[in-house]
């Protein structure tokens, strides 16, 4: 019997070394956390992002936030076209790169990338607010409070946008 229990926790044991070892087969891929470089391999975010009912797709859009809060939108950019490689009507993820090419000031882009994701949702109020901010950086008020106001109309209490129209209108009137 003692022999028998010896040969399962063996067997499950190695199971689970073997396990590891395919894993750690994988090439390595780098991504960059809190600032600090960490090596991580595909399989293991795959698998894990799988075990919490995630998509490849989401996990790019997630490395692509943590770049964008570290002011890193280069490299958010390029988690972007990976993501819009996937799916290149993401409304979220067009207008993603679209805030991203704006702080870079790079606003013919920019505006290009909202106009695409305003055409697939007319609706899509972050979309409306970002390209309501790529005109009022541009010092183009007139135009960014015709995207405040749409904006407006779908989520009348957002805040963002009544400060934002206030601050054009203001501007118009000096």
């Amino acid at each position: 019997m003692i022999k028998v229990m010896i040969y399962i926790w063996d067997k499950n044991m190695m199971r689970q070394y073997k396990y590891q070892i395919n894993h750690y087969n994988i090439i390595l891929i780098t991504i960059y956390l809190y600032g600090v470089k960490v090596h991580v391999q595909e399989i293991q975010i795959n698998m894990k992002m799988q075990s919490l009912g995630q998509t490849k797709h989401q996990l790019l859009i997630l490395n692509m936030l943590m770049f964008r809060n570290l002011n890193k939108y280069e490299d958010a950019i390029t988690w972007l076209d990976k993501a819009l490689a996937i799916d290149t009507k993401h409304v979220f993820s067009l207008n993603e790169k679209g805030k991203c090419l704006r702080l870079l000031k790079k606003y013919n882009e920019s505006l290009q990338l909202l106009d695409q994701a305003l055409l697939i949702n007319p609706q899509h109020l972050f979309s409306l607010q970002t390209k309501g901010d790529c005109l009022r950086d541009q010092q183009k008020y007139k135009e960014s409070l015709i995207y405040y106001e749409k904006s407006l109309e779908i989520d009348p209490n957002n805040q963002y946008s009544k400060n934002q129209k206030e601050f054009c209108q203001k501007k118009l009137n000096q």
